[in-house]
């Protein structure tokens, strides 16, 4: 008997960077994404932060720039997506 496959999750992770050879954090958070990308998740990095325009997510996962919206439009946006999981910066907190 064998068991079913597992259930993608919708993950977003809120990141202040938009690279992987970023400071610590952002990098482990990048590579998070990466990893659960690989492992057949759906992952929305989000940024509010200007980035580089050449920033790509890696492959398997979108990059949402958010920019400089009013809060609640930014939670009504981070609602829409209907996550399964919203991994927030710590620096956040």
């Amino acid at each position: 008997m064998s068991s079913p496959p597992p259930t993608a999750l919708r993950v977003g992770i809120d990141i202040r960077v938009a690279a992987p050879a970023g400071s610590g954090q952002q990098r482990y958070l990048w590579r998070l994404g990466a990893w659960l990308a690989t492992r057949g998740h759906e992952v929305h990095f989000l940024t509010v932060r200007r980035q580089a325009a050449t920033a790509e997510p890696p492959p398997g996962a979108a990059l949402h720039r958010l920019g400089a919206r009013p809060r609640r439009r930014l939670l009504e946006r981070v609602t829409e997506m209907a996550l399964d999981a919203l991994l927030i910066n710590p620096e956040r907190a």
